[in-house]
Parts: C-alpha cells; structure tokens; sequence
C-alpha cells in the first residue's frame, strides 16, 4: 500500500509538472506568434546638391591684377567637384572699396542667358572678408600664404574651393537651381576704386542620393 501510495504521489508531481509546462506554453505560444518578425535594418536615403565646376578664369577683358595660373579638379565623396587653384597678385591694394558679384542663369547649355541680379558690397570689406563662419570663411581661410588686407603681390594657392550649394538652394528656394546653368563673375576693387581682381565661372547642380545612415524605417 505504501508503495501504490508513493508511485501514486510521483505520478500526481510529474502530471502536476506537465500540466504547468502545457498551461505555460499554451499562455505564450499564441503572444509569439503574434509579435511581428525583426526587420532588416534599411538604409534611409536624402537627396543633396553638388556642384559641377567649369571655367573656372581671370577675366581677359579688362586690366586688374589677379591671374590664375593653374586649377585643378578633383571630387568629394559625394561626386561634388573640389577645385585646386593657383594664382598669382601681380599688384597691391591697401584695402579693398567694393566687391561686385553678378550672376547669370542659363538654359540650353550657356546658349540663352538672362541676368539674375548684381550684388554690391562696399562697407567694411577687409574685416568681412575676415569674419569666422561665413560662406566665404573656408575659401579665405585656405589660401596660404594668408591674404589679407593690405594685399602684398606673390603667388598663392588656394586648395578645396567647393560650393555649398544646399544653402543657395535654401537662400534662393524658388530658382530651380538644378534646372540651370549659372554664369558667375566677381570683381574686386582698390582703395581708388580701380579694378583689382576679376574673375568668372560656371556652376552646375545635380541632385544625388546621399546614405543617411542605417536605422530602421517604419
């Protein structure tokens, strides 16, 4: 009887034990099957704009002091060109008076060209022109040997010349900038307000996909 009893007990523990096991896997078989299946992660994409540069010149139509000698090209990593210029200060100037940017957009190629705008600065250029997180601040910052008010003549590089063209795009929200062809020209003038630097280019945007990074996605 003992032993019916104690073979009766063992048998009531493992069913008990089994019982809970199929209780337990019954309670969270159907909750895993409902969870949703880990994603791979996506790569999230944003469009940006780079430059393309040509024509990159010192003006040959009127007498100044600035000759560019040599440009170079490379790209950035995102397919931008970087241009490497070397040009020479065949004059001085104790201070420049004014600085004259005008701008052309372009269709067809440099075919058919309308005038944009002609903008003018002509106060407190030498300090501007040395002021921290400009637009300009990276370009003036590179050229070695520095240049700065009064303008010594010699030869100078100027390395990694690129455009941000994204903050054009947010200044100028409604010019299509990708839809065009835009002519620069930039003209700097001495203390007697004679022309000291002349020069031009030729911009070119393309939109390109950019890897944001590798989270996931909704």
């Amino acid at each position: 009887m003992a032993r019916t009893c104690h073979a009766t007990a063992g048998w009531a523990t493992w069913t008990i034990i089994a019982l809970s096991y199929a209780l337990v896997v019954g309670m969270t078989g159907p909750v895993n099957a409902r969870l949703p299946k880990p994603r791979p992660s996506q790569r999230v994409y944003r469009s940006r704009l780079i430059p393309k540069l040509y024509n990159m010149a010192h003006c040959t139509d009127r007498h100044h002091f600035f000759h560019i000698r040599n440009v170079s090209t490379t790209m950035d990593r995102f397919g931008g060109d970087v241009l490497d210029v070397l040009f020479n200060l065949n004059g001085t100037a104790k201070l420049l008076s004014s600085i004259k940017f005008s701008l052309q957009r372009c269709t067809g190629g440099a075919s058919q060209c309308e005038h944009v705008n002609t903008w003018t600065w002509s106060t407190g250029i030498c300090d501007l022109m040395m002021t921290k997180h400009m637009a300009w601040s990276y370009m003036v910052e590179r050229i070695h040997p520095p240049i700065k008010c009064p303008f010594q003549m010699g030869s100078y590089t100027s390395p990694n010349l690129t455009l941000d063209l994204d903050m054009v795009d947010k200044a100028m929200p409604r010019s299509n900038i990708e839809k065009h062809v835009w002519l620069s020209e930039c003209q700097t003038f001495d203390e007697n307000k004679n022309l000291f630097a002349c020069f031009k280019w030729t911009t070119e945007a393309r939109r390109v996909r950019v890897k944001e990074g590798g989270y996931q996605m909704g």
